[in-house]
């Protein structure tokens, strides 16, 4: 798996492959800063970054966007947090298992 460091003081997973074991509480921030060590995505995305809380919901619940447009939302299908290139849960470049 993939690890993502806010430096907001929170800790995420950005796993491709699994989801963590364990559940922390998580606050929503208007912003997140997140940084990758290992992760390589094939299609060329990348998740690193500063992400932005923007106006209006995605499945609920607020989300986060990249300049380069990448998303960090809530996916109602797979019901987790994801990093993603649009709102449409058919796929996503990786994911969240925990809350915000």
């Amino acid at each position: 798996s993939t690890t993502a460091t806010e430096t907001a003081t929170q800790t995420a997973t950005a796993s491709a492959t699994s989801t963590p074991t364990s559940t922390p509480t998580r606050l929503p921030r208007d912003c997140y800063t997140v940084t990758t060590t290992g992760y390589n995505c094939p299609n060329g995305h990348v998740i690193n970054g500063f992400y932005t809380k923007q106006v209006g919901l995605s499945g609920g619940k607020a989300f986060w966007q990249q300049p380069n447009g990448i998303l960090l939302r809530w996916a109602t299908t797979w019901t987790q947090w994801i990093f993603d290139d649009d709102f449409v849960d058919s796929t996503s470049i990786a994911w969240e298992g925990f809350p915000l």
